[in-house]
């Protein structure tokens, strides 16, 4: 839609101004409203509203609803131009109808089930739109949680499919609805298990107690022994007796590592004499020699 610059709206509404007093000033002198001076001369054989009065009547309620419409035509474009956002782009401009928008948002809201669209506005900004929302939320959900959600999934889809960019989503919740039967749904409240209910008895004993004893008395819990499994008791058994053998065979390991070694030493000793005697025995053939 092409921009109308202001000289052009000046233009129209001076010129509207003109037609619309043309059209009042040919209905008051028909009418003959203003002494002394009419457009249409009397005539005796005439009567005062005559064929011709009726024309000029009519050519003046034309010209004041023609001008009374061509200076509210300019209000009529802005009006119209906010139903449209605007895109630039290197090729022209793009539009995208508010309605489109409108879709694409509740396209979000709907895959939440635990939210429900009561009122839906979005309103134009200087560098992208404004989402705002009135929603129901279902009872058993985290209103925060499923608040955030939703406003960056909406500030997502829109960007992606239309690339207007979503400032601000804000979100209002004016009323709740029923509750979710998903236990999937990752916003839901999980209700604390109450305990046993008190027997009519227990609440009479309650009664009968002293506001000192109410205070500061505790409940009575039963004291819980651990009771040692047999599984457990042959378990430990079975590892104390694996001990032992293994203490059993590194004891064996270990005299027979000694045995090994005495009997190595001996005989080195035993190659040690022998080498002694054959040492003499060579210092004695050569001595004689």
């Amino acid at each position: 839609m092409m921009k109308m610059r202001l000289i052009h709206r000046m233009i129209l509404v001076i010129g509207a101004l003109i037609v619309l007093l043309i059209g009042v000033g040919l209905i008051v002198s028909a009418c003959g409203l203003i002494p002394n001076f009419t457009l249409i001369p009397e005539t005796e054989t005439e009567s005062f509203y005559n064929w011709k009065r009726i024309i000029v009547i009519a050519c003046g309620a034309f010209l004041v609803l023609f001008g009374g419409y061509a200076m509210l035509f300019p209000g009529k474009l802005r009006y119209r131009k906010k139903d449209f956002i605007v895109q630039k782009g290197e090729n022209g401009d793009l539009l995208i109808s508010v309605k489109a928008l409108e879709s694409m948002v509740n396209k979000c809201v709907d895959m939440h089930e635990e939210i429900e669209t009561k009122k839906m506005a979005i309103l134009p900004g200087k560098d992208g739109i404004y989402v705002n929302l009135k929603i129901a939320i279902a009872n058993n959900v985290s209103i925060p949680l499923a608040s955030s959600s939703i406003q960056k999934q909406i500030k997502q889809y829109v960007m992606a499919s239309s690339g207007v960019q979503v400032l601000d989503v804000n979100v209002a919740v004016d009323g709740t609805k029923g509750e979710v039967g998903s236990a999937s749904n990752p916003y839901t409240v999980v209700q604390e298990v109450k305990g046993p209910e008190k027997t009519v008895e227990e609440e009479k004993n309650e009664e009968k107690k002293l506001p000192h004893m109410r205070v500061f008395s505790r409940e009575e819990e039963p004291a819980m022994v651990p009771v040692a499994q047999e599984p457990a008791v042959e378990a430990a058994q079975e590892a104390v007796n694996g001990a032992r053998q293994a203490a059993e065979t590194l004891d064996q390991a270990v005299e027979k590592v000694q045995g090994a070694a005495e009997e190595a030493l001996d005989k080195a000793a035993e190659a040690g004499e022998k080498a002694v005697d054959v040492a003499e025995e060579i210092a004695k053939s050569v001595s004689e020699v």
